[in-house]
């Protein structure tokens, strides 16, 4: 069974979904740190052919409380209006729009359930089974840190390949995960593009903006647009070359290869 384990992020850019979509078992880490400034509640969607980043508020932020442990102020409107503006002319504006304020609808603030339902939604929309867990409801590696701790969940799942992105690449040792009976693999997302209505290309924005110029098709098309590599070939090759044709070594597979 092949694992990843990734801190919930709301509507975050097209790589988590590739990651998500390339394994058999998700896992939210929602028991570690929440990190102020970062990603967990915020992203970019396109406004008048610019970036631009929208933030859900939260309550009495801290960098000493685990990220379950944070919630959100609602209501969202503000957010959805600025959603509805930026993209009322987009192609799958009338399918997306509804899906994104279910997710923004106030009902749930608890800010790792909302980012945890802003990766169902998307899933759902697209006719994709996930299959997720959650690190708090995962007993024995509360008091583990990093690269053991890690193992632990692995373990516990039975886990025989575990995927982390390739920022990760020096975190992890791929002889530790070997010697437990785990494969280590890395995400790498290709260079993609695709039409922003007649404006230049503006790249890692939130997956609202992929969904909203892209039918599901489309979207499930960009989803395979990555490779699961291997520690020494990550190593020895990076940057791995974007175009299709090239040919790879046995140490990079396609993402929708278990």
């Amino acid at each position: 069974m092949r694992v990843a384990i990734m801190q919930p992020y709301l509507f975050p850019y097209l790589g988590y979904y590739q990651l998500a979509a390339s394994v058999d078992r998700w896992v939210f880490y929602d028991d570690v740190m929440y990190i102020k400034q970062g990603y967990i509640n915020r992203n970019s969607i396109l406004v008048n052919g610019a970036a631009h980043r929208f933030t859900v508020p939260i309550r009495d932020q801290s960098n000493s409380r685990a990220i379950n442990e944070h919630h959100a102020i609602p209501p969202f409107d503000k957010i959805l209006k600025v959603i509805a503006q930026a993209y009322a002319k987009a192609p799958n504006f009338s399918r997306v729009f509804p899906m994104v304020a279910s997710v923004l609808d106030g009902r749930e603030t608890n800010i790792a359930r909302m980012a945890g339902a802003s990766l169902h939604a998307v899933f759902d929309y697209l006719g994709m089974h996930l299959k997720t867990s959650w690190s708090s409801a995962i007993r024995g590696h509360q008091r583990l840190k990093g690269q053991d701790r890690v193992l632990a969940i692995c373990e516990s799942l039975g886990a025989s390949e575990y995927v982390n992105p390739i920022g990760g690449l020096e975190l992890y040792d791929e002889a530790d995960f070997a010697t437990r009976g785990i494969r280590l693999l890395f995400h790498r997302m290709r260079p993609v593009s695709y039409r922003q209505g007649d404006l230049p290309f503006v790249p890692n924005l939130s997956m609202i903006d992929v969904l909203m110029h892209n039918g599901p098709d489309g979207v499930r098309r960009l989803l395979r647009e990555c490779d699961l590599i291997d520690q020494a070939t990550a190593r020895s090759q990076l940057p791995i070359p974007s175009e299709r044709g090239n040919p790879r070594t046995s140490g990079i597979s396609d993402c929708n290869q278990a």
